[in-house]
């Protein structure tokens, strides 16, 4: 029985987060190898815009993207824009946990934004779906209250608001245009800012052996998934539910830590993770519209 454009489009966003969840231990890997945040973040941004390049050449195949759509598309950029440094900057200031529950604020707000829209209240199931992952990602993350600085949390909270962007605009770009033209158009602009940014920092900061490189090929290529099947889910699937399957990430990163990394797994890891996948199943019962309507298939 094929899949509906609803599950289809969850199924591309459960690929995406587990794209994205790999790459925190690859980052791991490649920072322990001698490299940093900024360089990563400029490797996995130049390595997109090269894929994309390359699949224009191989397909032949001339990308646009109409005016129509440039608003859309400008705040969706800055949306990934404020991720990248929003979230790279907060762990330096609050511990890893706390900054990653307060950027996983972002599903709950774009559920708030999709009901003030459509001016309904949501469904019973999905408001409950919606706090229980977020409330096993909390149990999961188990982080730490202490030593609380506001620039940790004005980061983290920066960078919720730019899932927010990402994820709204996103959907409404895909309705104008191809999954490549987005990618490769946002990665024509992001590329040369992370290249500045490297450069007023002191510029790169290579790996020094071959397990370091390789962590950083892969979180490169992780981040690259993750950004195509997420555009992929957005073209399928409305953003509130999406957003919801966007959960499993940190619950795959914990999970891939333990198993490459050596990094053990507690009791409350356990039963947050499985709060998150039962929140996530119920959203794959029905679309979360507040109306209660079934989206129809955008393609």
């Amino acid at each position: 029985m094929p899949l509906s454009a609803h599950h289809r489009g969850l199924s591309f966003a459960a690929v995406s987060a587990g794209s994205y969840g790999v790459v925190t231990t690859c980052a791991a890997i490649a920072y322990a190898g001698g490299t940093n945040p900024l360089t990563l973040v400029s490797f996995r941004a130049t390595l997109g815009l090269g894929a994309a390049l390359a699949l224009v050449i191989l397909v032949s195949r001339r990308y646009t993207l109409p005016r129509r759509a440039w608003g859309s598309f400008l705040l969706m950029t800055l949306g990934v824009i404020m991720i990248n440094y929003g979230y790279m900057s907060s762990v330096r200031y609050i511990p890893v946990g706390l900054a990653a529950l307060v950027f996983f604020t972002f599903p709950i707000l774009i559920l708030a934004i999709t009901a003030i829209r459509s001016r309904h209240l949501p469904p019973p199931v999905s408001g409950f779906a919606f706090l229980l992952a977020f409330a096993g990602l909390g149990l999961a993350l188990g982080p730490s209250l202490g030593g609380l600085d506001w620039r940790g949390l004005l980061g983290a909270a920066t960078a919720s608001l730019g899932a927010v962007l990402m994820i709204w605009y996103s959907a409404a770009v895909v309705r104008h245009t191809s999954v490549g033209a987005m990618t490769l158009y946002a990665h024509v602009v992001i590329v040369p800012i992370t290249l500045v940014v490297l450069g007023v920092f002191g510029g790169p900061s290579f790996p020094e052996n071959a397990v370091a490189w390789t962590g950083l090929v892969l979180a490169g290529l992780g981040y690259l998934s993750g950004t195509v099947f997420q555009f992929l889910a957005v073209r399928y699937a409305e953003p509130a539910p999406t957003a919801l399957v966007f959960n499993l990430e940190p619950i795959i990163s914990i999970a891939v830590a333990a198993a490459f990394l050596g990094e053990r797994l507690h009791g409350n890891q356990y039963a947050g993770g499985a709060m998150v996948l039962i929140g996530v199943f119920l959203a794959t019962l029905k679309a979360v519209d507040p109306a209660g309507r079934t989206p129809a298939s955008s393609g």
